[in-house]
């Protein structure tokens, strides 16, 4: 069984990769430049759209593995520790 350190690990791997993805093909399906010759443009819209669905789920599950450290930090921020 995966430790809850390797499962954040792996999630926070996804969601690098996801980001990246769907970083530089939306930079390629920027309205001024266009996917011009860098391959179909269906190609690149799909691996954009896929890639942020992708990235919606693993910062949904990394959120939720990090949970109680998010409580903890805002209730330090707002002094509410006491």
């Amino acid at each position: 069984m995966k430790s809850t350190a390797d499962i954040k690990y792996w999630i926070d791997v996804g969601m690098g990769i996801s980001f990246l993805l769907c970083f530089v093909t939306g930079l390629l399906k920027w309205p001024t430049r266009g996917a011009g010759g860098l391959g179909p443009r269906y190609l690149v819209t799909v691996v954009h759209d896929f890639t942020g669905l992708f990235l919606g789920v693993f910062v949904f599950f990394h959120v939720l593995l990090n949970w109680e450290w998010i409580v903890c930090m805002t209730k330090k921020k707002l002094g509410l520790n006491k």
